[in-house]
């Protein structure tokens, strides 16, 4: 769709004889291809009834979230040689550590559970 919105007349690429939008698509392309293969290897997708969870785990809104997050850290941390399903780890448990911490002090769960849930968020 982007890319209707950046031409507005049917000019042809005079080497290949194709219009110019496919030619700008297909060179732009590969991004949408590494996505992919980057979110088969890593993810996130749960089977689910519960239509708002559906949302977020069967388009694949998480996988391109963590993408994302991963090619933000490692511009932004050069140096860091961190692999993308260690980052994954660690971001994943950053994310759930206020809710672990708030369920570990519940006196309702079970002694096991709070036991593990310490033991989860203790450093390693």
């Amino acid at each position: 769709m982007y890319y209707f919105c950046l031409h507005h007349d049917d000019s042809i690429d005079s080497q290949t004889g194709k219009l110019e939008i496919i030619m700008m698509y297909n060179s732009t392309k590969g991004g949408v291809d590494v996505v992919i293969k980057l979110c088969a290897t890593h993810n996130t997708a749960q089977s689910t009834r519960r239509w708002l969870k559906v949302i977020f785990y069967t388009s694949s809104v998480l996988n391109v979230a963590a993408i994302n997050a991963f090619v933000v850290y490692v511009g932004n941390n050069s140096s860091s040689n961190i692999r993308r399903s260690q980052f994954l780890e660690e971001l994943a448990l950053s994310l759930l550590d206020d809710h672990l911490q708030r369920r570990s002090t519940n006196q309702h769960l079970p002694k096991l559970i709070r036991q593990r849930i310490k033991r989860t968020s203790e450093p390693t």
